[in-house]
């Protein structure tokens, strides 16, 4: 994609589009708005809506023949059409003063229109050319107008509805009267509609109508109603269709002008096939019929029937993605909102949407679930490499995950173990998280593999996802020189991956390296699993990342090695179902941590079984959320001590140890210039503000050296910054002695203090 792209992205999503009932309907009206209304018992509004689309509610609610039934959608996956010409009788019934007719105050225009026929669809025609000025001449050959529906409706039905609509709508009508040409009617430049009913005179203009516009080959003239076959509802339809017309031809001189509300509409299929919650309780309700012109439905009546209207729209990425909940927003205003943050403009442009895209987790579950295939994740992807690439990314939402792959990638923690004078026919590849998380366990599952596989190479280094989600291409593009190189020098190894993140980089980059998951290899090879004897059954979820979607043997292998330990699965068969991001994919936690937040609760919550998961950064949130969670691997080869959750910095000393222990060298610490007394609360803050202890030690350091601090002598405490990176950090620190200080408070600023 290309910022030309972004806003076209969701050209295929069908949010908010038509329901098939309302694309049957000729009026097109809205169903999903006006059965909103009555399921609120907004009978007011629902009646003023449904009366602008129909113009005669009382005679279409009784005369329409449901068009709209047959394409329901609950009608043909559940107990029955909704029955929307009773919800239309219910509307009609209950609207009290709302049915009073408008009175509008439109300029008298000087244009003549005649309309021949008055019957439902000439009544239409005149009604909105008249409402809006025209004048109007009505011509009926019979003594009453109403034509068939006054025929159909006893009691003077239509009559009485016909005269409240028109009520403050001055027209001429002219009855008894028979046109037998309409040549005299278009003297002056007048135009004519035609709607003399069923077999009524077409004076010879039916040949060759236009079927879109209605317009005949006479200009100005135009035909319509149940003189070619339409039932009352058709009938109206026509009138209005035909009224839109008219008026463009006075305004323009086109004899092919039509609204866009009568666009020709097709029932989208694709609504039939969405999940629905139907309520199956009870008996169906009856299928749309005829309305008893003497029972009106009562109000409750009518939003029982609306209340099975499941409102037909798709959300099924809406309703499994917390971003878009969060932002409220579906991917027809995403691609809006994306197409107008990324344009080239320079910082005049107001970046609508910058959170929000480094606010997804480029998991790809809103593309996996959508059934038109829109590609929202890649949009979100893309639209970060742009803005990164013109300089407009923010890079405080990625500083510290990017400063923790330099580590990783740095001699402080890379390492390759491998035979020094053979090619090595497997190369586990941890990844960085489990190495700052486990080292213990990366040393454990190294020390089988090689023990089964004499030659087995270890890689610790970071895949380079990081750089891939900050959009930092040249970076994402060294490192993937570097792990290149590794893999060819060591005669281009199979890759056992511990993290199925890592396994989707380097199919993604790096597709010509064969590798699987370790869990594979190990439920595979050497015909058993090194899992320690269960002591009991436990009840376990096996949570895989979102990263594992499409691995179904990955997927079948974790699932093994954890029923081999001793685990009831209670969701064995999940193997091709997408996954959800936990919390941590995209670097979400910078731009958005109420969101991530809320990502990790409601990916704990509901029930207390063991999490089993094989993502380390799962797995730590989950236990940061106060769930029981576990890593595959532990169960496989448990660790001397119960896992406890280590602290950022923690973190990275576990990355330097674990090389330092298993190549025996590692480049020399560097001392602190002062040493810092933190406490566990205010570590925990430090965490939560992707705070490491060098960056309070830097800044205490620079506060003392160039006495840029500010004394409080009532606490003795000293308040001061220092720059790192693209922060300046502040601390609140109390000197013990010049080597040794005490923190009493830090935070930082994405800002730059210059003098």
């Amino acid at each position: 994609m290309d910022f030309q792209d972004i806003k076209f992205y969701a050209s295929d999503c069908f949010h908010g589009n038509p329901p098939p009932c309302s694309s049957a309907c000729p009026f097109g009206i809205d169903v999903r708005d006006l059965i909103g209304k009555v399921q609120k018992g907004r009978y007011g509004s629902a009646f003023r809506a449904y009366r602008d689309a129909v113009i005669f509610p009382d005679i279409i609610s009784r005369l329409c023949p449901s068009h709209c039934g047959d394409f329901c959608v609950r009608g043909r996956l559940s107990d029955g059409a909704v029955d929307l010409r009773r919800i239309e009788r219910g509307i009609v019934a209950n609207a009290g003063r709302s049915r009073d007719p408008v009175k509008y105050a439109s300029r008298q225009k000087t244009e003549r229109v005649a309309v021949v026929g008055g019957g439902l669809s000439g009544l239409a025609c005149a009604f909105r050319l008249a409402s809006k000025g025209y004048r109007l001449t009505l011509y009926e050959s019979s003594a009453k107008i109403g034509g068939r529906a006054g025929r159909m409706l006893p009691g003077g039905i239509a009559e009485a509805e016909i005269a409240q609509v028109f009520l403050h709508t001055a027209y001429e009508a002219k009855l008894g009267e028979t046109v037998e040409d309409v040549a005299p009617l278009l003297a002056g430049g007048g135009t004519v509609y035609i709607a003399t009913g069923e077999n009524g005179n077409h004076f010879g203009l039916a040949e060759k109508r236009d079927e879109r516009t209605l317009a005949t080959r006479m200009p100005g003239v135009y035909l319509g109603g149940s003189l070619f076959g339409c039932d009352p509802a058709q009938s109206v339809e026509n009138g209005l269709r035909a009224a839109s017309a008219i008026e463009e031809y006075l305004k323009t001189g086109r004899n092919d002008g039509v609204g866009p509300l009568f666009a020709v509409r097709k029932a989208d299929e694709r609504f039939y096939a969405l999940p629905y919650a139907f309520d199956a309780a009870g008996e169906p309700a009856p299928t749309a019929g005829a309305a008893p012109a003497e029972t009106l439905p009562e109000a409750e009546e009518c939003q029982a029937e609306a209340a099975r209207c499941p409102l037909c729209d798709c959300t099924v990425c809406m309703d499994a993605c917390e971003l878009m909940r969060h932002f409220n927003q579906n991917p027809k205003r995403i691609a809006a909102d994306l197409g107008l943050t990324v344009l080239p403009v320079d910082d005049k442009i107001k970046r609508v949407a910058s959170r929000m895209l480094n606010s997804c987790s480029l998991c790809g579950l809103c593309t996996a679930v959508c059934p038109a295939g829109v590609d929202t994740c890649t949009a979100m992807f893309e639209s970060r490499r742009i803005l990164s690439r013109a300089g407009h990314l923010p890079a405080a939402y990625h500083d510290f995950w990017m400063a923790d792959m330099a580590f990783s990638l740095s001699a402080d923690a890379y390492a390759l173990l491998a035979p020094a004078d053979a090619e090595s026919p497997l190369l586990f590849f941890p990844g960085c998280q489990l190495a700052a998380s486990s080292p213990e366990t990366v040393e454990h599952t190294y020390a089988y593999l090689r023990n089964a596989v004499p030659g087995a190479s270890l890689l610790l280094s970071c895949c380079g996802v990081p750089a891939d989600w900050a959009a930092e291409e040249a970076v994402l593009a060294e490192t993937t020189r570097r792990l290149r190189a590794e893999w060819e020098k060591l005669g281009q190894p199979e890759f056992l991956f511990a993290c199925s993140t890592c396994k989707k980089s380097f199919a993604k980059y790096l597709p010509e390296v064969r590798g699987r998951l370790v869990y594979e290899w190990l439920s595979e090879n050497g015909g058993g699993i090194p899992c320690p004897a269960p002591a009991m059954k436990l009840p376990a979820i096996i949570y895989d990342p979102c990263s594992s979607t499409g691995d179904v043997k990955g997927r079948t292998a974790v699932r093994r090695i954890a029923e081999k330990s001793g685990f009831v699965l209670e969701n064995p068969d999940s193997l091709e179902e997408p996954a959800a991001c936990c919390g941590f994919g995209g670097h979400i936690y910078p731009a958005n941590p109420g969101l991530a937040a809320a990502i990790a609760a409601k990916r704990t919550g509901g029930q207390d079984n063991v999490l089993l998961t094989y993502c380390a950064n799962c797995r730590d949130l989950f236990l940061h959320e106060g769930r029981s969670s576990l890593h595959v691997l532990d169960l496989l080869f448990p660790p001397k001590e119960a896992y406890a959750l280590p602290d950022l910095t923690a973190r990275r000393e576990n990355r330097r140890n674990l090389k330092k222990k298993l190549t025996g060298s590692a480049p020399k610490q560097k001392i602190p210039a002062i040493r810092l007394e933190i406490t566990r609360r205010l570590t925990e803050k430090m965490n939560a503000c992707l705070l490491l202890r060098e960056d309070a030690e830097a800044a205490v350091a620079h506060c003392e050296e160039s006495h840029a601090r500010i004394f409080d002598p009532a606490t003795g405490h000293f308040f001061g910054y220092g720059k790192r990176r693209v922060f300046t950090v502040w601390v609140e620190y109390e000197m013990k002695d010049p080597r040794l200080a005490v923190l009493h408070n830090i935070y930082s600023h994405r800002m730059e203090i210059q003098a």
